[in-house]
């Protein structure tokens, strides 16, 4: 699976055992010479959290002074908490070595500066106080003296060119010591110049106050880094991790354990100041089951870290809960003659839970105009509950009272997001001619105008009640299968007509007192007078 290395570029990590290396700030860390010296980063997966733990996935080249390659694509060693480092040991020469840390392969490797400067650090300069002890040493030694250095004093005293004897007499050690102060005071002579400029440079020098103050101002740089999540579930887990590095760039310790809290999107906070729990040196983490009934949209989470004494430093991550997605298919217009619209469509819940979704529908004159807004031909709104997984298909029903080029609408809500569908159409006006060409024959436009009536008629009662297995709706089939057939025996259909109304006002007296059917009356079917007889044998 392919890996996006997130990596603290915020700090380098350097860790050095044995003798420490001081990673001044805005500078880059200092190894020592002939010293373990560890070079290492974090890294974790896409997700912000998940260690990496492979074994060689980062490698590291380094580039001494002189542009020698002295270590090339060596493989690093890992931890379990995804910690990838390398011991460099370099004797020789002082100066800055250039490295390169790469991880992963091929296209999707990656690598950053790891650089570094080899040379003494402050830390193993002597203080003052050092100096004091290496002089009483050299004073107190019992074999010192002026003038055993091996040769190196002879030859300066019987060098021919020494002047110490060649200035107008000969200078004793006596006459150096013995010169008073004072002369040090004639203007223009290399003493006073020599008094002047030491004593100006000595005064002017920092106390040693001063460098203690810089030394702690660099030991109370931190680093505190929040993982960053991106999205999360509805009845999954949420993971929070902070990773704490000190002035040197290594993990370390904070004062108490850091707190957490967590807001929803309406700024309720459903976790407040919770201690992490640690996992390692500077690194905590907190776990939270998103509930399944969580409020959909963008969630918060905030953290304190109590780096010292009197000193917080805060985090914060924004995430998003996404509960379940919907669906929207309009699967058909079953009716576009005006004034009775209807359309079969069908809401999938795709989440991993239950949701009670809200949902509208309209009918608009542009495919740009959205439901609501009081500018729609029809609109109306409901709400239903949806299991996971599964499809819940129904008829929506809508009024258009003009012939016309519309578009049918629904949209289906979920937290802060929205599904929706759309499909164009054409409303059509209702046929009221009936048409005969005499003797038995019939028009199929008189049955046509029928179907449409019964149909319209009976649209609201029928798409909550009917099947083909229940009555009045086996009435219904044998009136369409006749008109169908140009059938026009009136007396028939005029009792089937009539056994129709009794059985829809039964239906709609029996339906339950919190819905309302709305249903346009069934118009009495009045055929014209024949104009002849005609033998037709209808079987019920």
């Amino acid at each position: 699976m392919y890996r996006f290395i997130k990596i603290l570029i915020i700090a380098v990590g350097w860790i050095f055992w044995n003798t420490t290396a001081i990673a001044q700030n805005a500078m880059l860390p200092r190894c020592e010479p002939d010293t373990d010296c560890v070079i290492g980063e974090f890294v974790y997966d896409d997700d912000g959290h998940t260690p990496v733990i492979t074994d060689n996935y980062c490698q590291i080249t380094i580039t001494n002074p002189v542009d020698s390659v002295i270590v090339n694509g060596v493989n690093m060693a890992d931890k379990n908490d995804g910690w990838h480092y390398y011991t460099a040991n370099v004797a020789s020469p002082n100066g800055l070595y250039r490295v390169s840390m790469c991880c992963d392969a091929d296209a999707a490797q990656q690598c950053i500066d790891k650089s570094f400067v080899l040379g003494t650090s402050l830390d193993t300069v002597a203080t003052k106080t050092d100096i004091a002890g290496i002089a009483a040493s050299v004073w107190s030694y019992g074999t010192r003296a002026l003038n055993s250095f091996d040769t190196l004093i002879s030859e300066i005293w019987s060098a021919s060119t020494r002047r110490l004897t060649d200035y107008g007499n000969n200078i004793t050690a006596a006459d150096v010591w013995n010169v008073f102060s004072s002369s040090l005071t004639t203007a223009g002579s290399i003493g006073s110049q020599l008094s002047t400029n030491i004593d100006s440079s000595v005064s002017s020098r920092a106390a040693q106050a001063s460098v203690d103050a810089v030394r702690t101002s660099q030991q109370e740089q931190w680093t505190v880094y929040l993982s960053d999540v991106t999205d999360v579930s509805k009845g999954e887990t949420y993971r929070a991790k902070l990773f704490v590095l000190n002035y040197e760039s290594s993990p370390a310790d904070l004062v108490s354990s850091p707190a957490i809290s967590i807001y929803d999107p309406v700024r309720n906070k459903t976790v407040e100041n919770v201690s992490m729990t640690k996992i390692s040196e500077g690194v905590y983490e907190y776990v939270y089951n998103v509930a399944s009934s969580a409020v959909q949209g963008l969630w918060e989470t905030e953290v304190s870290a109590t780096v010292e004494s009197g000193k917080i430093i805060k985090r914060s991550d924004y995430w998003n809960v996404a509960g379940s997605p919907a669906q929207v298919l309009i699967n058909s217009l079953r009716d576009t003659v005006i004034p009775g619209i209807s359309a079969n469509v069908t809401i999938s819940n795709e989440g991993v839970a239950g949701y009670e979704y809200r949902y509208e529908w309209c009918v608009v004159n542009s495919q740009e105009n959205a439901c609501g807004g009081n500018d729609d031909t029809f609109y109306s709104s409901a709400a239903k509950f949806i299991q996971p997984g599964q499809d819940w298909a129904t008829d929506l029903a809508a009024t258009v009272p003009l012939a016309g080029n519309y578009y049918f609408k629904v949209m289906v809500y979920f937290g802060t997001d929205k599904s929706g569908a759309s499909q164009s159409f054409s409303a059509t006006a209702a046929s009221s001619d009936v048409a005969d060409t005499g003797g038995g024959g019939g028009s199929s436009t008189a049955g046509q105008s029928i179907i449409q009536n019964i149909e319209k008629g009976l649209s609201s009662a029928s798409q909550l009640v009917c099947n083909q297995n229940t009555f009045p709706c086996n009435i219904i089939f044998k009136i369409l299968a006749r008109l169908d057939k140009n059938e026009k025996n009136t007396l028939v259909l005029q009792n089937e007509f009539a056994s129709l109304n009794a059985s829809v006002n039964r239906l709609l007296n029996a339906a339950p007192r919190q819905v309302t059917v709305r249903s346009n009356p069934i118009t009495k079917y009045v055929a014209p007078a024949p104009k002849k007889k005609a033998n037709i044998r209808l079987d019920i």
